[in-house]
């Protein structure tokens, strides 16, 4: 289904309707790259409500997380971990590669766009790398 379609779409204003999205996304385009996907998902999440723009801005977040492992992480597996608790939806995206030294990288513009639409729903965006753990401590 076009994400646009979908995201639109009031019948999808559900976070069972997100993660299956999500996780139909991610299998596809990380198959076609060769790499791995596992996904952890919450298996109660009946009644919780996503509009549209919310599942928009996330999945915008996430295809550019995936966007970027693929490009630039040479990862051969990645993980999606969805947790809902206390209203608080937390999504974790891991993968194998071989990371980055934050310092010295450049915030491309994606990553600046991934944290200005999260922070907008009031929520927040970690970028943490192995190589960065690896550098400094």
């Amino acid at each position: 289904m076009d994400v646009i379609v979908w995201a639109v779409d009031p019948k999808r204003d559900s976070l069972q309707s997100f993660m299956d999205y999500i996780a139909s996304y991610a299998k596809e385009i990380l198959d076609a790259a060769g790499i791995f996907c596992r996904l952890r998902l919450p298996f109660d999440c009946e009644g919780i409500m996503l509009s549209g723009p919310v599942r928009h801005s996330l999945f915008l977040a996430v295809k550019e997380a995936l966007n970027n492992i693929i490009r630039h992480a040479k990862a051969t597996e990645v993980e999606l971990v969805m947790t809902v608790q206390f209203n608080q939806l937390e999504l974790v995206i891991r993968d194998n590669g071989q990371g980055f030294d934050l310092n010295s990288a450049r915030l491309g513009d994606g990553l600046r766009n991934m944290q200005t639409r999260l922070v907008a729903l009031g929520g927040s965006c970690a970028i943490i790398s192995k190589a960065w753990r690896r550098h400094n401590g």
